[in-house]
C-alpha cells in the first residue's frame, strides 16, 4: 500500500503508578505514513461558528494503536490539525478518534489499521 501523509500519533499509555496512587503517564509521539479522506463536514451551531470535520485515516501496521482507544488516550496530528506539543491532549489540539479502531488483516497478519477521526474547527 502506498501512503501519501504524514501524520502524528501521540499515544498516552500508564506505565506505573507512584507512592499515592496517581498513574504516571508516558507520551510518545511517533510519525507514520498514511492516507487521509475527508468525510463530511456537520454544523454544530445554525450560524456555523463551530463545524465538526470528519476523516477516514489509514495507517500502516507499525502506528500501534491500542485496542480501543478510549478517554481520549490517542491524538493525531495531520495538516491543519498538528498536535500541540505543550498541551497534546488539549482542546485544540490534533483530532480525535471518533468510535473505534478496525484491524485490517491479510493472511493472518495486521496489513493497515482504518480508523474515523473527528476535528471541531
Amino acid at each position: 500500500m502506498i501512503y501519501h501523509d504524514s501524520i502524528e500519533v501521540t499515544l498516552v499509555e500508564v506505565t506505573g503508578y507512584d507512592d499515592w496512587g496517581e498513574p504516571i503517564l508516558s507520551t510518545t509521539y511517533t510519525t507514520v505514513r498514511g492516507e487521509v479522506f475527508a468525510l463530511d463536514t456537520v454544523d454544530l451551531l445554525a450560524s456555523g461558528a463551530i463545524v465538526g470535520i470528519r476523516y477516514r485515516i489509514i495507517l500502516p501496521p507499525h502506528a500501534n494503536l491500542p485496542d480501543s482507544p478510549h478517554d481520549d488516550s490517542v491524538r493525531l496530528g495531520w495538516g491543519a490539525y498538528p498536535i500541540d506539543h505543550g498541551d497534546p491532549f488539549g482542546v485544540s489540539s490534533g483530532m480525535r478518534i471518533d468510535g473505534g479502531v478496525e484491524r485490517h488483516v491479510m493472511r493472518g497478519r495486521l496489513h493497515h489499521y482504518e480508523l474515523i477521526t473527528k476535528a471541531i474547527a
